[in-house]
């Protein structure tokens, strides 16, 4: 069985190529283990996908 994990880009992120899912790069403080799980979120927050809507 395959799971596919995504994570929402967090606020610190420094990708500019992202768009609406993380890709994992680690830029931001996020770690990520071999298989696409975060094993510590490096003190980032998610984006608030609704409030950037507004803007």
């Amino acid at each position: 069985m395959n799971i596919i994990i995504d994570y929402i880009p967090a606020q610190e992120c420094k990708n500019k190529d992202v768009w609406y899912v993380c890709y994992k790069c680690g830029r931001c403080g996020r770690k990520f283990n071999e298989y696409g799980f975060m094993t510590d979120d490096g003190g980032t927050h998610p984006r608030d996908e609704e409030a950037e809507e507004d803007v």
